[in-house]
């Protein structure tokens, strides 16, 4: 399982992001990992691992950017930043290069139907939930348990 922010799996979805560089090297090449944000959530989909190497995050090209999600480098190291900490361009990590393994991606509405977010996200049980309204939606992406003040807020 690999763990990416909400931001990063929308554009593995939409096939803008097809690298990620890691701390540990636990996959090897070939493997089919799924993806997801968080520890108890379903996957969203499954990625399946085309090139495993190690590089200096110094050694990083603008193309290397590019493939982590169409960041030019420098928005790449502020990226970096935000999640790792800091940005040292001797530290050595894992990169992993990888494709949307077809068909696995999870169903699920395109934006809440509540509220318009965009934060819909698969959870366990077959269930995806807006991170902003809190409406949770069934397997096919029809709505199931609204929020309660947003259903008082639309019959008043």
């Amino acid at each position: 399982m690999l763990f990416f922010n909400r931001h990063h799996l929308r554009l593995i979805v939409e096939g803008k992001k097809t690298a990620t560089r890691r701390r540990k090297g636990r996959f090897k090449n070939g493997a089919v990992v799924g993806i997801r944000h968080w520890m108890f959530e379903k996957s969203l989909a499954k990625i399946r691992i085309l090139r495993k190497y190690q590089q200096p995050l110094g050694a990083m090209t603008e193309e290397d950017a590019n493939k982590e999600g169409g960041y030019t480098l420098k928005q790449f190291r502020e990226v970096w930043r935000e999640i790792s900490g800091s940005w040292e361009p001797a530290q050595v990590v894992w990169v992993y290069e990888f494709e949307l393994v077809a068909g696995s991606h999870v169903k699920r509405p395109e934006h809440c139907h509540l509220c318009g977010s965009w934060k819909v996200f698969p959870h366990n049980f077959g269930l995806s939930d807006c991170e902003d309204c809190g409406a949770i939606y069934n397997g096919q992406g029809e709505l199931v348990i609204p929020q309660l003040p947003l259903v008082l807020q639309a019959t008043a």
